[in-house]
């Protein structure tokens, strides 16, 4: 899936396209697969290459959502990953598989919240649109699911994250970053508390912050 070939590119995204409209062969089971690679051509020189690629994720986007079990958790690593992708179609793509997964998945993404939120905050300040509207409702819809840090919910994890995303050049992805801090204050105060060394030096530089 990673070779450069244009041919080669094309000979497999059509033979993914072909195996995927067998009825008897369940693609998705191998779609963590080729994933990827499927995201690796968004990006490529040749546009049709680019479409074909585009089709196909398309196509499988649409199957996830009708199909009643999913394996989220090794594609939600191949998303986080692509939506700090150079390419600005990759990151929309990217941002909108997540936006997807999060409505979808929900308590299976619960131990991929911080990553997911990591690649999230930096798009709500992406220079595309597009990606800053999916961005901030996928952020909205993350907020939205009650986790218990009892289960797989790691305070600590998303603390960490938010105190990075503090020090970003962007206004918008430090406002939200408070956000969350005081969410996670509001729902998991004691577990916030326990946290409160290594955030408190970023909070008190964010009292400066050059933004009202």
């Amino acid at each position: 899936m990673n070779v450069l070939n244009p041919y080669v590119r094309q000979f497999l995204v059509g033979w993914i396209t072909v195996l995927d409209s067998v009825p008897d062969i369940d693609m998705l089971g191998f779609l963590p697969d080729f994933l990827d690679g499927l995201f690796n051509m968004l990006s490529d020189s040749s546009h049709e290459i680019r479409q074909q690629a585009d089709s196909a994720l398309s196509e499988f986007l649409q199957e996830i959502k009708n199909s009643p079990s999913v394996d989220y958790s090794r594609m939600a690593e191949i998303l986080v990953q692509r939506a700090a992708s150079p390419d600005e179609f990759t990151r929309l793509t990217a941002i909108t598989w997540i936006n997807e997964f999060v409505k979808l998945g929900r308590d299976q993404l619960v131990p991929y919240y911080a990553d997911i939120l990591g690649a999230i905050l930096p798009c709500i300040s992406d220079k595309e649109e597009k990606i800053r509207v999916v961005a901030r409702e996928t952020n909205e819809e993350l907020r939205a699911i009650k986790a218990d840090p009892a289960e797989t919910f790691d305070v600590g994890a998303i603390l960490s994250i938010t105190r990075r995303q503090l020090d970003s050049e962007w206004e918008a992805t430090r406002i939200e970053a408070l956000h969350w801090i005081s969410t996670l204050l509001n729902r998991h105060r004691a577990e916030v508390l326990c946290f409160l060394n290594d955030i408190f030096d970023t909070l008190l530089k964010a009292l400066s912050d050059s933004s009202d």
